[in-house]
């Protein structure tokens, strides 16, 4: 016996993604079995908890994703809205950010070829508080819920650093401590 092919591996991973069973439903599509109370039941799911993903939900109903895609865009009309997050600012910021601003703009009239020297760099953090991360967190509803997380800044976490400049990558390097410098 062959092995299957690339094709008919593609078609019954497609099947099944859309069906949600490899047993042949006559040639039905997803849509045609989408019955009032499951749209009840998504509906449910969502009010209950407006973060949950598609894919939850569909795990949790045992509906295919894609069944419960069309029933929260074309039935339940919901629509996902991204986090925002909003940094508590300290008193003394302000002039943090202004003394920055101004200590390199001297740098750079003293020595023309300052940013020649400057290191690209970003980090990420792993909040130890349990802060959701807003790059994968979605609010399902019909409207915006104008929903702000508000968390104080110096919490436990675990912050994550590489740097990039002309001649390479720095790490990634791991640090514990509140602040990097």
């Amino acid at each position: 016996m062959d092995p299957p092919t690339c094709k008919s591996t593609y078609e019954c991973d497609k099947t099944l993604q859309e069906m949600g069973s490899l047993i042949s439903h006559a040639g039905k599509h997803p849509k045609q079995h989408v019955t009032e109370q499951t749209v009840d039941c998504v509906r449910e799911s969502f009010s209950r908890s407006p973060r949950k993903s598609i894919r939850q939900v569909s795990r949790e109903l045992g509906v295919p994703h894609l069944v419960v895609h069309d029933i929260v865009h074309k039935c339940l009309h919901l629509r996902a809205y991204k986090l925002q997050l909003l940094h508590h600012i300290k008193p003394d910021d302000h002039r943090k950010r202004t003394d920055f601003a101004v200590e390199m703009l001297s740098h750079i009239q003293e020595n023309g070829n300052y940013l020649d020297l400057v290191l690209f760099s970003d980090e990420l953090t792993f909040h130890v508080c349990g802060k959701v991360n807003r790059h994968n967190c979605r609010i399902w509803g019909s409207e915006n819920p104008n929903q702000v997380i508000k968390y104080e800044r110096d919490t436990p976490k675990l912050n994550v650093w590489l740097g990039l400049r002309k001649h390479g990558v720095i790490g990634p390097l791991f640090f514990m401590e509140f602040t990097v410098t």
